[in-house]
């Protein structure tokens, strides 16, 4: 399920980018999160296959010309689905897909349509989440126990102190990206940066403003993070599944902002150049 969710990812991002784009964006997912071991704990697995499957559908009926309000019926849907299978493991990664996908659509309006997506989603989710505490306030002997359990949860996941847990702004964000870079396999997406570093230095420019307009869809996993920031604290290396979207997110936009794009030839040619200036910096230093 998870091999055919990836390769379903991969096929959208081709279409909505290109080849380059989707491949990039793969392997940095699937060296940095641990996809490699995930199948090990099936609902997270069932949780990752509904949000890279769930993703591709919609970004399929924005390529073929779905009007804005049911893209936003979609994305609500698809948020209210998922939270009765991931209750609080990954929720930021599904929305700054949605809205990545978006942003990539040649429709105006882009950025009104990406952040009312990204609170449809959220609305789906919390109106099942809120669902199932009135059935459970409703339902249970003890409506004021299931209150007060309630409101003490919500504390526990927001606002908690306990050990290993920093209550201070951003503290919670850099552990996550912390941790999404914290695996040997890192070594790989670094080797495509600097292969883009210095495609970008030498053969096409980066427009920066465009970068930075489709990278905003991470800033619903920095939020996500900050007002959890107790449960992203204490489940941290779930936590960081998002914190590697967010990372790809960045490495695709940068590629789509270029003004010539790279292909996978190009990008290996200039890793070739690199290898080749880093020898003849050697040379030059073991000559001194």
């Amino acid at each position: 399920m998870l091999v055919t969710a990836c390769t379903l990812l991969w096929i959208t991002l081709r279409n909505a980018c290109d080849a380059t784009v989707a491949t990039i964006f793969l392997i940095t997912f699937v060296c940095l999160a641990d996809v490699w071991s995930i199948w090990r704990t099936s609902t997270h697995s069932i949780s990752l296959v509904y949000i890279l499957a769930g993703t591709a559908l919609f970004a399929a009926a924005l390529r073929k010309g779905w009007r804005a309000p049911n893209m936003i019926v979609i994305s609500a849907a698809l948020g209210s689905g998922f939270n009765f299978l991931d209750f609080l493991i990954t929720p930021p990664m599904m929305p700054m897909l949605l809205a990545f996908f978006v942003l990539l659509d040649s429709r105006r309006e882009l950025g009104t349509l990406a952040l009312t997506v990204v609170f449809a989603w959220f609305f789906g989710y919390s109106e099942t989440w809120i669902a199932k505490w009135a059935l459970a306030y409703f339902a249970m002997p003890e409506s004021a126990g299931v209150a007060k359990d309630i409101l003490s949860t919500i504390e526990f996941r927001t606002v908690g102190a306990f050990n290993g847990v920093d209550l201070v702004p951003l503290a919670a964000t850099a552990k996550a990206f912390l941790r999404a870079v914290d695996r040997i396999e890192v070594v790989v997406p670094a080797i495509f940066v600097l292969a883009i570093a210095h495609y970008a230095t030498t053969a096409s420019r980066i427009d920066w403003r465009r970068a930075l307009w489709l990278s905003c869809p991470v800033l619903v996993s920095v939020l996500w993070f900050e007002a959890l920031s107790s449960h992203t604290q204490q489940h941290v290396s779930p936590s960081s599944r998002s914190a590697v979207v967010a990372v790809a997110i960045v490495l695709s936009a940068i590629l789509m902002a270029m003004q010539r794009r790279p292909s996978m030839p190009d990008l290996w040619a200039h890793l070739g150049m690199l290898r080749t200036k880093l020898s003849r910096f050697r040379a030059n230093a073991r000559s001194k």
